[in-house]
């Protein structure tokens, strides 16, 4: 049996291809309120290092803290490699 854990994530996040369709599957399906979407320049961590993608993304309005986020693929970027 694992130890249990004392340090929960910070944060829990998905990239989706259509975040307008993905807010309003999350919003019927588990009642998720959502803040304005933002968009901005982001480093992520790839298999190459690290690249700056522009990623448009929103959170969720109270409680734990989620997001979704939708970008522009490019080659070998984190959302592409899997």
């Amino acid at each position: 049996m694992s130890p249990p854990v004392h340090n929960p994530f910070f944060h829990v996040g998905f990239i989706v291809p259509d975040l307008d369709a993905a807010m309003e599957e999350f919003q019927v399906a588990l009642g998720i309120e959502w803040r304005a979407p933002i968009d901005a320049i982001v480093p992520l961590l790839g298999p190459d290092g690290v690249v700056e993608a522009d990623v448009y993304s929103v959170y969720r309005e109270g409680g734990p803290r989620s997001s979704l986020s939708s970008r522009s693929p490019e080659p070998r970027s984190p959302a592409t490699v899997v």
